[in-house]
């Protein structure tokens, strides 16, 4: 299939293949699924392998196979590529889907995982640190388990300060690009939040982090001493950029808590496209932008206003199963699903 440099509509029921397709065209771009899906969850039942193919402008073309047990081979112009830092910024993508108003109402993992996924886009050393500070912690939190279970691994907790060492390092390092992240977004985010509400509200968010001081390496350090008992109590590391979140605010009301439905949803999108622009100025390129059924329960009016909205950015790709003669008309390209997992142009 070729596809339109803007907006791209594809049609057809639920669970006939929309959101795999479009799952399929992010992970194509940054090498991860959106959701957090392990490798077998994206194998196709009964198959050994997934594989995706994709041709990009200047030529760029990348293959990513997929083997059932978690191995992932990425292929970028004839070159397989070792880490997924080398893919950052060559192909800048965002997705919203029908799970997108979690980011507002969900529980923190939802909001972690949209940080952590975006700007590890825009930073190289941010994914490295982000996957180093994940491996640190998982081997931290096995001498924690130890440790519960009366077992004393060599060194004892002299050997555990090492490892604290490290998850301060990375920890602090990942918190103050979160906050600079969140900080750089607010006004992308509010603007659209604005357009879509048609009202003159800010939205804001507020970084929590799981202690003050949280980007001081020395603060960090005594934090992880004071709760070493519970710690050792639980099994596991309480504190640390793992356990953060962040606050999605209209002015001083908490949306998670305060918001109506409509109101999480629409800050969800603006999320999502104030992330898009970050990305363009960033790259100084449009970002792929992906909306998976986003106009399901949106009324008339704040349909309109996002159609409005993304007519402003570049190569869209946008999913529904019903027939809206508003979306129609705002489509470069028509793609339908035939049947449960074959698509073609209409």
């Amino acid at each position: 299939m070729i596809f339109s440099d803007g907006i791209n509509l594809i049609t057809g029921p639920n669970g006939w293949g929309k959101s795999n397709m479009l799952e399929a065209v992010f992970i194509i771009s940054v090498g991860r699924d959106p959701w957090g899906a392990e490798h077998d969850e994206i194998v196709k039942y009964g198959s050994d392998a997934a594989l995706l193919k994709s041709y990009w402008e200047k030529r760029n073309k990348v293959e990513i196979r997929i083997l059932r047990g978690g191995v992932k081979n990425i292929i970028l112009n004839e070159k397989r590529i070792r880490r997924l830092s080398e893919l950052v910024g060559l192909f800048p993508v965002t997705i919203a889907g029908p799970q997108e108003v979690e980011i507002v109402r969900g529980t923190p993992k939802y909001r972690r995982r949209l940080l952590d996924l975006h700007i590890s886009q825009l930073s190289r050393e941010y994914l490295e640190n982000i996957t180093r500070y994940q491996a640190y912690l998982k081997g931290r939190n096995k001498i924690l388990k130890q440790l519960q279970d009366g077992e004393v691994p060599v060194g004892g907790e002299l050997y555990l300060e090492s490892w604290d060492e490290k998850l301060a390092e990375y920890g602090t390092l990942i918190v103050k690009e979160r906050m600079r992240f969140l900080e750089e977004l607010g006004p992308f985010s509010s603007g659209y939040y604005k357009a879509m509400f048609g009202e003159e509200v800010n939205l804001e968010f507020k970084y929590e982090p799981a202690f003050p001081e949280a980007t001081n390496f020395d603060d960090f350090m005594k934090v992880l001493k004071d709760v070493r008992e519970k710690e050792i109590k639980f099994g596991e590391t309480i504190v640390g950029p793992h356990r953060d979140d962040f606050l999605v605010l209209v002015g001083t009301r908490e949306l998670r808590k305060l918001g109506s439905w409509g109101e999480c949803r629409s800050a969800s999108l603006a999320i999502i496209l104030g992330i898009a622009r970050i990305l363009e100025k960033r790259y100084s390129t449009t970002p792929l932008v992906i909306l998976d059924d986003c106009f399901a329960n949106l009324d008339k009016s704040r349909i309109e206003r996002l159609i409005g909205i993304l007519s402003g950015f570049g190569q869209v790709f946008a999913s529904t199963p019903f027939e809206n003669e508003s979306l129609f008309k705002m489509a470069k390209k028509m793609f339908k699903l035939i049947e449960p997992g074959k698509i073609a142009e209409v």
